[in-house]
């Protein structure tokens, strides 16, 4: 089995470094100063254990792959990249490769089908962070997190995706083996996409870390009330969510649920690494790497477009896709928005809706 890591920046730069650390063969394929640091020094992996420096084979483009019988590619690329890179991954390899979908946001499996017969999804709970070129790191302490992985089916059936084994899937057996084998959690789950829209679910708060003004430093009142305010809007976007997913047929887990299976698995996820800081979730790490796009039409967005679909009402996603959308266009900071003022503007999408 070898693997090619499609995307080798924080999940995919982790799940590299800890294959190639057991054995594994892998491929990466990058770019930029990622890449050429890479192809130079290697891939080095923080852990709160242990450093991991790797060299595994680097690629700009699948093109430059002759690819095996035995290789399962690993899409690890964000929701906004995943469409073309799926064009140059069906020009250059056959279509019954096997293609997992790594990555948060439930829309990547669908458009993988479109090109490919053997697609799968995986449930990502991975607190990695990329640093610097060639340098990523996984605070996650035990093992490296949560890797379940199981075969995407999308019936024709109106409105409803189902999603089951009918019969044992080798390919399945060997992945989740290998990434035991790296350090992850890793099981087959034939109901994958149910802890996908769990995931997505937990997403919807990334564009808050990035787009909302911090609390207030000095004054405990203010800060009291900007973290009540805090939650409310998460609890909106997840009951938005949870709307949309019963109104649409799909069936969905919780962070409950998804918390359980850390804690099944072993995994510690309030570990720590000496000198390295947790920075948030990847919109926000993607702004402070001034990438110049962020995933949140892939998050909120989803949302957002089940509940036209579906006739639920949506403000706080709503408001929340155009925020994210006027960050990119305008190119702001992070932190521009006020929270009270976005409050505000939901309070006047919402009746705006009626």
């Amino acid at each position: 089995m070898r693997f090619i890591i499609y995307g080798a920046g924080a999940i995919g730069g982790t799940i590299a470094a800890k294959l190639c650390d057991v054995g594994f063969p892998v491929i990466c394929i990058a770019r930029g100063e990622h890449l050429r640091t890479m192809r130079e020094s290697g891939l080095m992996l923080h852990t709160p254990e242990r450093v991991i420096q790797v060299h595994p084979k680097m690629v700009t483009h699948p093109g430059e792959i002759e690819f095996r019988a035995e290789d399962i590619v690993l899409l690890c690329m964000k929701s906004q990249h995943t469409g073309a890179a799926l064009q140059d991954l069906h020009r250059a390899a056959v279509s019954n490769i096997p293609v997992v979908c790594v990555q948060n946001g439930v829309a990547n499996e669908r458009m993988a089908a479109e090109l490919f017969s053997n697609v799968y999804a995986c449930l990502v709970v991975v607190p990695a962070l990329y640093l610097n070129a060639g340098v990523v790191a996984c605070h996650a302490g035990g093992l490296g997190g949560i890797l379940d992985i199981g075969r995407y089916c999308n019936q024709a059936r109106p409105n409803q995706e189902t999603f089951s084994i009918i019969e044992p899937d080798p390919i399945l057996e060997s992945l989740t083996q290998a990434l035991e084998c790296a350090g992850f959690g890793s099981k087959v789950t034939p109901a994958i996409m149910a802890w996908k829209y769990a995931k997505l679910t937990t997403n919807l708060g990334n564009i808050i870390q990035a787009a909302i003004q911090g609390a207030p430093e000095t004054d405990a009142e203010a800060k009291l009330a900007w973290r009540e305010e805090i939650r409310t809007l998460s609890k909106s976007l997840y009951a938005e969510a949870h709307a949309c997913f019963q109104a649409a047929g799909i069936t969905y887990l919780t962070q409950k649920d998804i918390n359980a299976r850390c804690e099944e698995a072993g995994v510690d996820m309030q570990a720590g690494i000496p000198g390295i800081d947790r920075i948030g979730g990847s919109t926000l790490q993607s702004m402070l790497r001034a990438t110049g796009n962020i995933e949140t039409g892939y998050l909120n967005g989803e949302i957002v477009s089940l509940g036209k679909q579906f006739n639920v009402s949506t403000p706080a996603n709503a408001v929340m896709l155009e925020i994210s959308k006027e960050i990119v266009e305008q190119r702001l900071p992070i932190g521009h928005f006020n929270l009270s003022e976005t409050m505000q503007r939901i309070k006047n999408h919402s009746h705006i809706l009626l």
